[in-house]
């Protein structure tokens, strides 16, 4: 299938205002700068080819139209207006037409390359071949955790994106769904809540019981108490204190009295000599004179000592007259002395009795009498004793009476109190035993009253009659635990299941005022919703997958139709022509390299006019990879003004050669050589020159 441009109509278009041409084989437009050549090739563009995949292009200018004839002699219009372009009709002999095809058929000078900002060789040239552009475009949309995913039966292992992402959030809320279906049955559905309800009910009636039970017993206390009360109301307190105290005083006056007696047996003891020495002091008196009329003159004796010392010194001072009278003098008084105790021992009975006192006095005092002034000294110091002891016998008799009537005035009163007599000696007993008796009653009473205060009971809410239960303490502490965790257990429960249906209404969207029916029902209807989703995302993966792996193959196919278009044999004749140097050309690592006789080289490293003859290079080997054998044509605006001579000429040849092939060309350029060169290869070429006007 051909499609050639028969001719062209527009006007008012920039500085051309009207022109009408029929088109050859081979076509020139010169005209020099501001002709109009840049107005021409976008009016072009816009009438025959959809814009989007073109910058830079002016504001719509002028009207007209360009008619095409089709190898079947069909002639269809386009013009800028037109809603059918030409890839409209390509594209349905040639599936999948790349979408950046009109930069095949139409090169500015502006515009040399074929690929876009961003985008490397291999992915210009994949876009300019087969159905490349057609495949990335199906996988582009395909998230890469997608593709490189791996699938085994409906297992998917991939980077959590995209999709992948997207099913696993759809997995997460099933298996949420699916969870709360689960605690809804196990908490909802189960009765659990009933059963603790049933349960707490039971408790309370029990917790009742316990209560009357309770009201019996703190009326039971009370009467308790009233009894304990009356009972020690009967004891005369008064009285017993007053009796305590009578008691404890006429023991005090017992043992005032036994210490009395105490004091009286010790100053016993301690005078009773006091009237044996008065009365041996009057006969030591009487015996000593006695005595002393029969002892030895001292007087005598003294003298006759003087005597004899005074004789003595009167004959050791030779006085010998006067030794000799006081000699004699001392032998008279010794003769003297010797005759009065002769007489003195006639009668010895009074010193026998003195002696005899003398002995008594050792034996009761335990030492020995020398004077009568031992004797007196003796007296004396017993007479303050003996006086006191004389004082306490007299009073002796007036305690012992004033005792007598204590006691029997405390015997009478315990008689009264008792109704008994009681000896003394079980006095203490005896009141001891009713004092503990009323400390026991007291206690009683304090611990009934303790009892009915713990029970805090008031007294109007008594209950008179014995229920059946006895109230027991423990009994009642049981049943409250066992009813305030009953009774915690339901709130936790009642939470939770708030909690949970608060939950449910998250998942499906639903009001909280809902009831459980209702909600379950919403539930299972989010449930199918969810998994129906996640179904359908999961077969769209697994398709996509397929898709994309099919899609890898294709692309693994069109990556070797890249090395067959560079290594086709257009690219081989014509690169040389055209390049004048350049012998070949491959894809390394998505980049193109040229190469010469000595080296490689980028593409978008070599010079602008290298890379223009490259790229028209290209554009013609990819237009007959696409099109085969049906020629189009090719419009080149100023395609040639990178290059030197040499290498113009032979793009000039080749395009001419091109048009002689069956290809329509329309050259553009103001460029006097170019003109010059199309005449010097071309005798069958057309000349529209724009400098002239139009016709």
């Amino acid at each position: 299938m051909s499609f050639k441009i028969k001719n062209i109509n527009v006007k008012n278009l920039g500085p051309i205002e009207e022109l009408n041409w029929d088109l050859a084989d081979i076509n020139l437009v010169f005209g020099h700068n501001e002709k109009g050549k840049s107005y021409l090739v976008e009016f072009f563009i816009r009438s025959l080819f959809k814009v989007k995949n073109w910058s830079g292009l002016r504001s719509q200018q002028g009207k007209g139209k360009i008619n095409v004839e089709t190898s079947q002699g069909e002639e269809v219009s386009f013009s800028p207006s037109s809603d059918q372009k030409l890839e409209d009709l390509l594209s349905e002999s040639h599936v999948g037409l790349p979408p950046d095809f009109s930069k095949l058929l139409v090169l500015r000078g502006s515009d040399v390359k074929l690929g876009s900002d961003g985008e490397n060789d291999k992915q210009m040239l994949r876009k300019f071949l087969s159905h490349k552009e057609l495949l990335n475009e199906i996988i582009k949309p395909m998230n890469k955790s997608v593709i490189n995913a791996e699938i085994t039966g409906y297992t998917i292992n991939a980077s959590n994106l995209g999709d992948i992402s997207k099913r696993q959030d759809l997995k997460k809320e099933l298996d949420h769904i699916q969870q709360l279906f689960l605690e809804v049955e196990d908490k909802y559905l189960s009765g659990d809540l009933y059963q603790l309800e049933e349960k707490k009910e039971t408790l309370q009636k029990q917790q009742r019981q316990i209560e009357q039970a309770k009201r019996y017993s703190a009326y039971y206390l009370s009467q308790e108490i009233d009894h304990e009360q009356q009972e020690i109301d009967k004891f005369d307190q008064k009285k017993i204190e007053q009796i305590k105290v009578d008691i404890n005083t006429w023991k005090r006056s017992v043992a005032s009295a036994n210490g009395q007696q105490k004091k009286i047996d010790k100053l016993e003891k301690k005078t009773k000599n006091y009237t044996w020495l008065k009365q041996a002091a009057k006969h030591y008196q009487e015996f000593s004179r006695d005595v002393d009329g029969s002892k030895p003159n001292q007087i005598v004796f003294g003298f006759m000592l003087v005597a004899l010392i005074s004789a003595g010194g009167a004959f050791l001072f030779n006085i010998n007259l006067l030794g000799i009278i006081m000699l004699a003098a001392a032998i008279g008084l010794a003769i003297f002395d010797r005759v009065s105790q002769r007489k003195s021992s006639i009668d010895d009975t009074p010193k026998r009795e003195l002696l005899k006192l003398k002995q008594d006095f050792k034996n009761r005092l335990d030492r020995s009498l020398t004077s009568l002034a031992t004797l007196e000294n003796e007296q004396q110091q017993l007479e303050a004793d003996y006086q006191k002891l004389q004082g306490l016998k007299s009073n002796r008799g007036d305690t012992v009476n004033a005792l007598a009537n204590q006691k029997i005035e405390i015997e009478n009163s315990i008689e009264e109190l008792f109704g008994e007599k009681i000896t003394s000696d079980q006095w203490k007993t005896r009141l001891r035993q009713l004092l503990d008796k009323q400390e026991e009653l007291k206690d009683k009473l304090k611990n009934y009253e303790l009892k009915l205060s713990k029970l805090n009971i008031p007294a109007k809410e008594y209950l008179t009659k014995k229920p059946d239960l006895d109230y027991q303490p423990d009994q009642e502490v049981k049943i409250n635990k066992q009813l305030e965790k009953a009774s915690q257990a339901i709130k936790n429960k009642e939470n939770s299941l708030e909690t949970l249906k608060q939950r449910v209404c998250d998942a499906t969207g639903k009001s909280f005022s809902l009831d459980w029916n209702q909600l379950i029902e919403a539930l299972a209807d989010k449930k199918e919703q969810v998994e129906s989703n996640y179904k359908q995302l999961t077969a769209q993966i697994i398709a996509q997958k397929n898709v994309s792996d099919v899609i890898k193959e294709l692309l693994a196919e069109e990556d070797q139709k890249i090395d067959q278009v560079l290594d086709s044999d257009i690219i081989q004749d014509l690169l040389p022509q055209v390049t004048g140097g350049y012998q070949d050309i491959e894809l390394r690592n998505d980049t193109l390299y040229v190469s010469d006789s000595f080296s490689s080289f980028p593409v978008s490293e070599i010079s602008d006019g290298a890379q223009e003859q490259v790229f028209l290079t290209l554009r013609i080997a990819l237009a007959s990879q696409w099109f085969k054998d049906d020629k189009l044509f090719l419009i080149l605006d100023d395609a040639f003004i990178h290059s030197d001579t040499n290498r113009r000429k032979e793009l000039v040849k080749s395009v001419i050669k091109l048009g002689e092939a069956g290809w329509q060309i329309i050259c553009l350029s103001f460029d006097e050589r170019i003109k010059q060169l199309f005449a010097q290869n071309s005798e069958d070429y057309q000349l529209l020159d724009l400098n002239k006007g139009s016709k």
